[in-house]
């Protein structure tokens, strides 16, 4: 579907002006359109995007893609044409721009949008591709749910099964419940009485599995109105986990993380080198702190960061938390930290695929095992990559309590997505710059 759209982006607006002028377009009025194609086709792909046009896992009907196309198509038709005439004032009079063009690009565009994607669902159709769904509920919360799925939901939702939470609990959870369901791609979760452990037992079962759950709320839970909602089936669902193995963002910022990581690498290099320096006529060998983190799925890997404490600064006294105004940490160390500088050497990490730009910062492995005794939903940060910075890096401290910042670390597994990430970045370079939030 990208490179369809690739090749339907590039010829639209020509087809736009050719529709306009019956196939005789004058030269001042193509060459702007020409030198400007890669930049217009460059936008539709990010608001298509945007916009879940390829988002096949959740949007299953064709009114959805229409709509979303319409929109979209309105969007990018008239930052395209602002550019255009932009141009035209201030850099190239000699151009020519119709006012009847873009009407006809945004006609074009939406047909190619609405057109596209039912092309899509019936191939899928056709082909017997099914979005298969379990619930977990009571016996009656089932019979209702399934009795509305199979009324109203799309013919591309199949209902893999029911589970019965009553027998689950009389199992204490210890069965796996997916056995005979599998292969699955949503579960949704009905029964909202489950308690903490119960519901954390139950997630971890989900994730095991590698598939996206969803909480159905009753009314009293619906007034959480301010939670990341999906639609699936005219259904309105609450997400429970990271859909880390279907969300079509991972791979832009897996791709981004790389790109950027390598550039920016490479223009802090001369910085990276003074600093290392400093730190090795200061304070001597070693210059960098090497230290073994969890990162996604629980693996182990080695993160790098500039040397900040004394030597040797746990020998007596173990693995511990830096505390507020930590002794260890050197007058060189603090400022490293306020500016977040320390944690330069960590983009290499990130090349490496170790770890991303935004996401939970990655913690040590004796930490983890005593945070998730502690508490359960620990785990569920390692659901995503773990960043470099993060939600709770930019409204905490390094000293904030765990608990915290798990807070908001839940938060970002639950919503990760391109404009949270901007935020979060846009907001941890205000950080630096004021070097307010660390030390």
């Amino acid at each position: 579907m990208f490179c369809l759209d690739m090749l339907a982006f590039a010829g639209i607006p020509l087809l736009a002006l050719y529709i306009r002028f019956w196939g005789a377009v004058p030269t001042e009025h193509y060459l702007p359109y020409m030198a400007f194609l890669p930049a217009f086709i460059t936008i539709r792909i990010i608001f298509a995007y945007l916009f879940d046009l390829y988002d096949f896992r959740h949007r299953l009907t064709p009114s959805e893609h229409i709509f979303s196309g319409i929109g979209a198509s309105c969007i990018v038709v008239l930052i395209g044409y602002f550019i255009l005439a932009f141009m035209q004032i201030y850099y190239d009079p000699t151009s020519h721009l119709s006012r009847l063009v873009p009407p006809i690009d945004i006609g074009l565009m939406a047909c190619w949008f609405a057109f596209s994607r039912t092309i899509v669902l019936w191939v899928l159709y056709r082909t017997g591709w099914r979005m298969r769904v379990a619930l977990i509920g009571n016996a009656q919360q089932c019979t209702e749910l399934s009795e509305e799925i199979a009324t109203h939901a799309p013919k591309l939702i199949q209902l893999a099964g029911t589970i019965n939470s009553d027998t689950l609990r009389q199992q204490h959870f210890k069965a796996d419940p997916f056995s005979t369901l599998l292969p699955l791609d949503h579960i949704i979760l009905i029964d909202d009485s489950l308690q903490q452990d119960e519901l954390n037992k139950l997630l971890r079962t989900c994730d095991s599995v590698s598939r996206e759950t969803y909480l159905f709320p009753e009314v009293k839970t619906a007034m959480l109105g301010s939670a990341a909602l999906m639609n699936i089936a005219g259904l309105p669902l609450i997400p429970l986990r990271a859909s880390r193995v279907y969300n079509h963002y991972l791979p832009i910022k897996a791709a981004f993380d790389r790109i950027a990581g390598i550039l920016l690498l490479l223009g802090f290099l001369p910085i990276i080198l003074c600093v290392a320096c400093i730190i090795f006529l200061s304070m001597g060998k070693p210059v960098l702190f090497i230290q073994e983190r969890i990162g996604l799925q629980g693996q182990r890997f080695r993160l790098y960061k500039f040397r900040t404490m004394i030597p040797g600064a746990e020998l007596e006294s173990g693995p511990m938390l830096s505390p507020k105004a930590d002794p260890r940490i050197t007058p060189l160390g603090l400022f490293l930290r306020r500016y977040r500088l320390d944690e330069l050497p960590q983009l290499w990490n990130i090349i490496r695929g170790e770890m991303s730009f935004v996401g939970p910062r990655p913690e040590r492995p004796e930490f983890v095992i005593r945070f998730v005794e502690e508490t359960p939903l620990y785990e569920r940060r390692h659901l995503v990559m773990p960043g470099l910075t993060g939600l709770a890096q930019i409204h905490g401290r390094y000293d904030s309590d765990y608990l915290y910042k798990l807070r908001y670390d839940l938060m970002y597994v639950n919503g990760q997505s391109l404009l949270l990430d901007l935020r979060v970045l846009v907001s941890t370079f205000r950080i630096i710059i004021t070097g307010s939030g660390g030390r």
